[in-house]
């Protein structure tokens, strides 16, 4: 039996510890991903490791992986997996799959590939997470690049939120180093009164940019920025963990929940 039932909000995980809340994977929304609902709470929360889009270098319109483009839902053991192919992408699928992997906490694994005939340059996926109810409003926000070419694509308008008469960009400090030598700390966005915190973590390897609204409760994270081509399949991994009511135990040794992540394999079965 799937730890994943079919309700009327999407697909809700079975949970030994209801009293606390709810995780729903919404595929319908208007962001597919994980959102999550605590209980006696009027409104979910999210998305969590959503769904926000693709990109590729010459290509004017962002890749809409919403729900108009999913061509498959699949639940495969506890993993539930999304597949979109989006339209005007020269018969591209991107594949967006989650596992929970512990308490309050998911792995998401992401594959990108083509079937068309040429290359798609500089192709990213993005990866969103938010703990708020309703959308992040223009604003401030922190922005680190791996190296020049994603520095380039970090300002080429887009992304349609940030208008350049709303929006305004400043270095993310807490991501140091060069290129492939990237010390990328996990992302943790928090509500305003930080009751709820999630910690959200993609492998350094992938990231191409990342985003953080300057209130902390929104990160963008594109990844990859590679080429990809016919027979080329590209993969990028996350781990986010949901911390409550001050609940330091994810906290005590980010280095340590990191280097876990980073360290298991890259599943290779599907």
């Amino acid at each position: 039996m799937s730890l994943w039932q079919e309700t009327s909000e999407g697909l809700e995980l079975h949970s030994r510890t209801p009293e606390t809340g709810r995780w729903v994977l919404k595929w319908a929304d208007a962001i597919p991903g994980l959102y999550w609902k605590q209980a006696e709470a009027n409104l979910f929360s999210g998305p969590y490791l959503g769904a926000l889009g693709i990109l590729a270098d010459g290509i004017g319109e962002p890749g809409d992986l919403v729900q108009s483009s999913i061509s498959q839902i699949e639940i495969v053991r506890d993993r539930v997996e999304l597949t979109f192919t989006p339209a005007g992408w020269h018969e591209t699928t991107v594949r967006f799959a989650w596992t929970p992997t512990g308490k309050d906490q998911f792995d998401l694994q992401l594959q990108a590939m083509t079937r068309s005939v040429g290359v798609l340059d500089g192709v990213e996926v993005g990866v969103v997470s938010s703990v708020l109810s309703m959308p992040e409003p223009p604003g401030k926000w922190l922005v680190a690049t791996r190296d020049e070419a994603a520095a380039l694509r970090s300002v080429d308008g887009r992304a349609a939120l940030w208008l350049a008469s709303q929006t305004a960009f400043e270095t993310d400090e807490t991501v140091t180093g060069l290129a492939v030598n990237r010390n990328w700390p996990p992302g943790m966005i928090y509500s305003k009164d930080k009751s709820v915190q999630f910690l959200d973590s993609a492998h350094p390897f992938d990231i191409s940019r990342r985003y953080r609204s300057s209130s902390g409760s929104t990160q963008h994270t594109w990844t990859l920025g590679y080429s990809m081509e016919r027979g080329v399949i590209l993969r990028s991994r996350f781990r986010g963990k949901l911390l409550l009511n001050n609940d330091n135990s994810g906290l005590n040794n980010l280095e340590h929940w990191q280097s876990e992540f980073l360290e298991e394999p890259l599943p290779l079965d599907r």
